[in-house]
């Protein structure tokens, strides 16, 4: 396992500066020195072979004065008017002093990563009083990481460098690590496993707070032993995969901070397997590809199976059941995104008992079923480059049928707009058309005969949006920006919206359009930043939208004036009352409210705070995301254009919750999805627990920690049906829900 030991030798890398940039340097050198000191188509069997921190004082949000520094030109000329950017550089600094957050004594020897804008670079300190200061950077917003050997990572977001600007108030506070030590073996045999990955977490969930030093995984050595360290204290388990073995966890074990425990044993059976061979429509090995092993059904990992020369691939150590077996073709030099992914995906499933390996021959699939045929047409023209799905009725219900059909019926028109789907499944299904990327999608419904073919033309609808996108303050167009188009009036299931949308990108001069709408009502969002991310544009525009109705055949425009949002500062503290830098908050409108748009999500700075611009004027609430952080929300408030509103957020344990939900029949439902919404309208969605936890094994399929008291519960299957309940959360440290939904929606067969 890689450890801090090498803390010089990997960042002690000589830079080469020419000409006037090392005379710009040494120059910034000697101005801070004289100051001071201040982060498949066949398969059959075969037996398995054997094989804590001082209290603040301070408001965490003050910011302590700055020192302004110009740095002179290589000339030694310091004339900030000119237009030369050679002789007008302005770099600035950021430092402090990092401390032992149980002792308060300076920590000598550490190195601080500094992240983007400029590229990726490591700095080594070592220093009797703790202090540092990073030199030469450019205006703009760093991520900085510090390690040092015996301390967990600690992260400061968001630190802002000013032109000119020396910050020297930075206080940093490392937590001594703990440490785990032990060996996985193989079950039954009780072998110790070499070169087995592993990893340590807390009993509740992986958390991204579990550090591991180095960039990549560690793994065990000849003789099976692991140490993890620095890792947070707490009560954990230690978890290990390897290629020919099922994953495992160890049981728990309790940790103090900066304590060592020896003896954890991880044992790993052996499961079952796949193999096979990866051919092309001529019954020729295909060599150099990469296979995918999947899991049917269930959360786990998409295990990549590269083939040798004679096409062969194998996977061992999986758990027993149903698996998909996948490989997606190579994408050709200068072949759009919509192509590549219409040709045909490779896909096959099978059952693998435990103890065995199971064949597969992976190739084209032979013809069956029926072929779908049509034409895509923008009035009487073919339109090529359409991009066409076919999707089953069946598929859109049952996971496993659309796990097994993958992307195989799929397609892009040719130059004419004709297209071809071969081996359609008979029964009902619904065909979209997407004529490019400012296309809205076009669905229709059809009857897939049991063999045959079906045809059928797609006539693209000729209504239209267009219009630009500017700044209120000024006319100026603003670029990039997202305009998106939906139905009106509905609300949406997670994933449902991105089939039944069309996005556009606005051009340099502020212009857009989105064509090939039908006659009917339509929400139009603008957007400077992504909408995937809801309203957060980096420059403070607030997103806009409006509800529009088109006619076929008209085109009508609208023009988004953007205006200036509102800002939202939230102010995290942990349970000592210190700045809680580096934690995920989400601001999102409280119940019920639009579910369309989606929350707002940023990361806290060194003072605990985190900022966001372009709010959209509302009711809102903040929360943590952090598995370990996550109970607690902060009170309602509002949000309106060109204020600031300030959410407090106490870290807080609160309830760990696990739930199932079952259908009618008692089986466990796809694609369950729950969402817990307090008195006051704030709401945590459940996430899905995670893959190969006890958990997940015991039948849970959710999670969530929330605050103790009563809440509304939305819960169901995405897709299919949703219900309500009613449910008080207690303040136990874990607490366990069945839900079960009524009537005939059960779970599929």
């Amino acid at each position: 396992m890689e450890r801090l030991s090498g803390l010089k030798g990997r960042t002690s890398a000589i830079l080469v500066v020419a000409g006037s940039v090392l005379v710009l340097v040494l120059v910034l050198a000697l101005l801070f020195s004289t100051r001071g000191d201040e982060t498949g188509a066949g398969s059959h069997e075969r037996p398995l072979p054997e094989a804590t921190a001082p209290a603040v004082t301070e408001d965490p949000i003050a910011v302590a004065p700055a020192e302004r520094v110009l740095v002179e030109s290589a000339d030694g000329r310091a004339d900030p008017a000119s237009t030369d950017p050679v002789a007008t550089v302005e770099a600035g600094a950021v430092g402090g002093v990092v401390r032992d957050a149980a002792t308060g004594e300076p920590v000598r020897e550490f190195e601080v990563r500094v992240l983007p804008p400029r590229a990726d670079s490591m700095h080594p300190f070592a220093t009797e009083d703790g202090r540092f200061e990073v030199v030469d950077l450019e205006p703009g917003s760093y991520w900085l990481t510090f390690m040092a050997e015996g301390y967990l990572w600690e992260n400061k977001m968001d630190v802002a460098v000013e032109a000119g600007v020396v910050r020297r108030e930075l206080d940093v506070w490392l937590r001594r690590g703990a440490a785990v030590r032990g060996t996985v073996v193989e079950r039954g045999s009780g072998r110790p496993i070499a070169g087995a990955l592993f990893e340590v977490a807390p009993v509740d969930g992986w958390s991204r707070e579990v550090n591991v030093l180095g960039p990549e995984a560690p793994r065990t050595g000849e003789d099976g032993r692991f140490e993890m360290a620095p890792i947070v204290s707490g009560v954990l388990r230690v978890r290990a995969r390897h290629d020919r073995y099922v994953e495992g966890v160890s049981d728990p074990v309790e940790v103090g901070e900066g304590e060592t425990v020896d003896g954890v044993v991880v044992a790993l059976a052996r499961g079952g397997g796949i193999e096979g061979v990866l051919v092309d429509e001529a019954g020729s090995p295909i060599a150099g590809a990469e296979v995918f092993v999947c899991p049917v059904g269930r959360s786990g990992w998409r295990h990549p199976c590269p083939t040798d020369e004679e096409g062969r691939f194998e996977k061992l150590g999986l758990d027993p059941g149903r698996w998909r077996v996948e490989h997606s073709p190579a994408r050709l030099p200068d072949e759009s995104f919509a192509s590549w992914e219409s040709r045909n995906w490779l896909s096959e499933i099978v059952e693998v008992p435990d103890g065995t390996v199971v064949f597969v021959t992976l190739g084209p699939p032979k013809p069956t079923g029926a072929s779908v045929r049509g034409r895509v047409l923008r009035g009487n023209e073919g339109v090529p480059e359409a991009f066409v799905r076919l999707e089953p009725t069946a598929a859109r219900d049952n996971p496993e049928i659309a796990e097994a059909i993958g992307n195989r019926l799929q397609t892009t028109t040719a130059s004419d707009g004709t297209f071809g789907i071969e081996g359609a499944p008979p029964g009902p299904a619904t065909l979209e058309a997407r004529g490019g990327p400012n296309g809205y999608p076009r669905r229709v419904e059809v009857e897939v005969p049991v063999a045959g073919e079906a045809f059928l033309e797609v006539r693209l609808p000729g209504g239209a949006i267009e219009g630009r996108v500017a700044q209120a303050a000024d006319g100026a167009p603003v670029p990039e920006a997202l305009v998106t188009v939906l139905p009106a009036n509905r609300t949406f299931g997670p994933g449902e919206i991105w089939r039944v949308s069309a996005r556009t990108r606005v051009a340099p001069t502020g212009r857009y359009q989105i064509r090939d709408l039908a006659d009917g009502s339509y929400r139009v969002v603008a957007t400077r930043g992504s909408y995937r991310g809801g309203n957060r544009p980096v420059d403070g525009l607030m997103a806009e939208g409006r509800i529009v109705e088109v006619e076929e055949g008209a085109s009508i425009r609208v023009d988004f004036d953007l205006v200036v949002g509102g800002e939202a500062l939230v102010v995290v503290r942990d349970a000592s009352g210190r700045p809680a830098s580096s934690v995920s908050v989400r601001l999102s409108r409280v119940r019920p409210g639009e579910r369309e748009e989606l929350p707002e999500i940023s990361y806290t700075d060194e003072t605990g705070t985190a900022r966001v611009k372009g709010m959209s004027e509302g009711m809102y609430f903040a929360s943590l995301l952090d598995p370990g952080k996550a109970g607690a929300f902060s009170e309602v408030l509002p949000v309106r254009p060109g204020e600031a509103a300030r959410f407090d957020v106490q870290v807080s344990e609160g309830t760990r919750i696990r739930i199932r939900i079952h259908g009618a029949d008692g089986r466990p439902i796809s694609r369950p999805f729950a969402t817990l919404v307090d008195e006051r309208g704030r709401w945590m969605e459940a996430s899905r627990v995670d893959p190969g936890s006890d958990d997940e094994r015991d039948g849970w399929q959710l999670r969530a920690n929330v605050p103790p008291g009563a809440y509304t519960v939305e819960f169901g299957s995405y897709g299919r049906f949703e219900e309500m309940t009613s449910i008080v959360v207690g303040r136990d440290s874990r607490q366990s829900i069945e839900l079960g939904v009524v009537g005939d929606a059960e779970s599929p067969k």
